[in-house]
């Protein structure tokens, strides 16, 4: 414990007046403010202007560096050229941009880190490419064989194909809306009640699908949009339902040209609703 029992005079070190200490034996100043000035006054005395180590930049303080940042790379610098002249290793080449530097260890290949990391992200790309080429797939569409080229999870083996029963689709959807002078006031799938997927799944398992799709073939309505439009049906879904749906050759849709028996169409439709 600090002796508190002292009491006497001293001369404050920065007015110079005479006090008794109140609060502890070695005390320096008669008031705070006092303390606080000299403080000050000394700190401006020893701020100078002076050169940063590592960039040579003025700055104003007690310090050797401008910043935390050049201190931590001028410790940085003397440890490589302390690890250079201890070791005193021959300049190699860098496996990832090719450029020659001096390396911290024996086993060292890369000269940062940023290069390793590209060299494995390179090496794992190649590595991906060779897996991807080597596998094989049946494309659902043309049922023919190929190697994903981007991804693995590709299931198709051209955008033709992977994009061909939307296409498919929304043709239809647009020749219907055309018929029936109405606007999209919605998406698609939405509007119909089905997705592409399951439109597919449908036309995939129709009789008629062994015999077109290695051909020019259509996505056919099997009772026309006329029928419907002389019954005063104006309803897309009931239109467009998987039910009326089925893929046939462009000549057959076109021998067809609209043609329909009335009495089968009354019937279906009675089962529909």
């Amino acid at each position: 414990m600090r002796n508190s029992k002292d009491k006497t005079p001293k001369n404050c070190k920065y007015c110079n007046s005479e006090f008794v200490p109140q609060h502890r034996s070695d005390q320096k100043f008669c008031s705070i403010q006092c303390g606080k000035k000299y403080h000050e006054s000394n700190k401006t005395k020893i701020l100078v202007v002076k050169q940063c180590k590592y960039c040579q930049n003025e700055f104003y303080s007690r310090r050797k560096f401008c910043s935390t940042e050049c201190k931590d790379e001028w410790h940085k610098k003397q440890k490589r050229i302390a690890n250079e002249e201890k070791h005193k290793r021959n300049p190699i080449q860098c496996r990832g941009c090719g450029e020659e530097f001096i390396p911290y260890r024996d086993d060292q290949i890369w000269c940062s880190s940023q290069c390793k990391t590209n060299a494995h992200a390179e090496e794992q790309k190649e590595a991906r490419s060779a897996i991807r080429e080597s596998t094989t797939r049946v494309c659902p569409i043309c049922n023919k064989e190929f190697s994903p080229k981007r991804s693995m999870r590709e299931k198709y083996c051209s955008p033709r194909c992977r994009n061909l029963f939307p296409k498919k689709i929304y043709k239809a959807l647009r020749t219907c809306l055309q018929y029936t002078d109405q606007k999209k006031q919605d998406r698609t799938h939405k509007l119909l009640g089905y997705t592409p997927r399951q439109l597919q799944e449908h036309i995939q398992s129709h009789p008629n699908w062994d015999k077109v799709k290695d051909g020019d073939w259509h996505l056919d309505h099997i009772f026309p949009i006329i029928a419907f439009l002389e019954n005063d049906i104006k309803d897309i879904s009931l239109i467009c339902c998987l039910e009326n749906l089925q893929p046939l050759s462009g000549k057959a849709n076109c021998r067809k040209n609209g043609s329909y028996d009335q009495k089968e169409f009354l019937d279906w439709l009675g089962n529909m609703r």
